[in-house]
């Protein structure tokens, strides 16, 4: 049995899905390192707003969190519920 994603992590996944115009399916540990990179990029981005107000920090902080949890558990996470989570 794997490591279940926090509900954090499942919708932060979905909030970034739901921006893309195809469906993602994470089967693989290729794919959790993947999906890492499109979080760094998009906390990188957040990065540059200068005002930085509530919402970009808390954005920030989500992100990092998620990245956090995946790379501790990128080898043991479980597919299976993540993609039943994901819809």
């Amino acid at each position: 049995m794997g490591y279940k994603l926090s509900d954090l992590a499942i919708d932060t996944i979905k909030n970034l899905q739901s921006e893309s115009e195809k469906e993602v399916k994470l089967q693989s540990k290729q794919d959790i390192e993947e999906l890492n990179l499109a979080l760094t990029f998009t906390l990188m981005m957040a990065g540059f707003n200068k005002e930085q107000q509530e919402e970009v920090k808390a954005l920030k902080d989500k992100i990092s969190k998620v990245l956090e949890e995946l790379k501790t558990h990128i080898d043991d996470i479980d597919f299976i519920d993540l993609n039943a989570r994901l819809g």
